[in-house]
């Protein structure tokens, strides 16, 4: 994994200001679909006490090669195996819209993870109007060209207001 060398300094790219000022370095933290695992890395670097979680066993192996020491483990971010209310911080970063069932599980058991008071930093897919409009145009063009049952669900995208609501 030649791609975490990058990370060896804590290096963080747009999410530096976010984590370093919501982040709690006192407890645990987890990135809940962690994939490469490159921001558990960096946060480990920078002092923090970050675990990471996916389903992609072969990513998990990988960086278990590569970074014995580096604590991420195979597992469902919809059913953790952490105690109740064991963390400080949980991160999700693009992964909880690919979830056909929707983000209801995903958060509830974010929830459940937290200790009181605990934040949940969640990255998702925003639906702007504009590309609310593009999408609109891209629909129609899919449903004309695709043939029935030939399609794949990829990711929801939601409106600020929808995800709050969640």
């Amino acid at each position: 994994l030649q791609f975490l060398r990058r990370y060896e300094g804590g290096y963080l790219g747009e999410f530096r200001r976010v984590f370093t000022k919501y982040l709690p370095k006192q407890s645990r933290i987890i990135e809940a679909g962690c994939g490469r695992g490159q921001y558990v890395f960096a946060l480990r670097q920078l002092g923090y006490d970050a675990v990471g979680v996916d389903f992609a066993r072969d990513l998990i192996e990988a960086i278990r090669r590569a970074k014995p020491d580096m604590p991420v483990e195979v597992g469902d971010v919809r059913s953790l195996n952490i105690p109740d209310g064991a963390l400080g911080a949980y991160i999700s970063l693009g992964v909880v819209e690919h979830f056909w069932d929707g983000t209801d599980a995903i958060l509830r058991e974010a929830h459940r993870v937290l200790d009181r008071g605990g934040l949940a930093l969640v990255s998702v897919p925003h639906f702007s109007p504009g590309f609310q409009k593009w999408a609109r145009k891209r629909v129609a063009e899919f449903s004309d060209t695709t043939a029935s049952g030939d399609r794949s669900f990829y990711q929801f995208y939601f409106s600020k207001d929808e995800f709050r609501r969640r």
